[in-house]
């Protein structure tokens, strides 16, 4: 069964990731405030910048494994679109 990971999200750090395998969609906001679709497959390096809401559902292959990149531990923070802080 294919559960999308549709809760929007805005993270404070950069975020690298490496598509080991599989494929899916990550969706980001752009300036304008839209979603702007983006597919990732297996070999595929990704950076989110900063302060970019985003979202993530995998495509019909139903499968993804990434590595998550980091340059050292720190505290992951997520905001969700519909609940942001004040």
């Amino acid at each position: 069964m294919k559960i999308p990971d549709t809760t929007s999200r805005l993270t404070k750090l950069q975020e690298i990731r490496y598509i080991l395998g599989g494929s899916g969609y990550f969706d980001v906001r752009n300036k304008k405030d839209q979603w702007v679709r983006i597919h990732i497959k297996a070999g595929d390096l990704m950076t989110l910048p900063e302060g970019i809401y985003h979202r993530f559902t995998v495509d019909e292959t139903d499968m993804i494994h990434a590595m998550r990149c980091v340059p050292e531990m720190h505290e992951w923070i997520m905001f969700a679109l519909e609940k942001l802080p004040t």
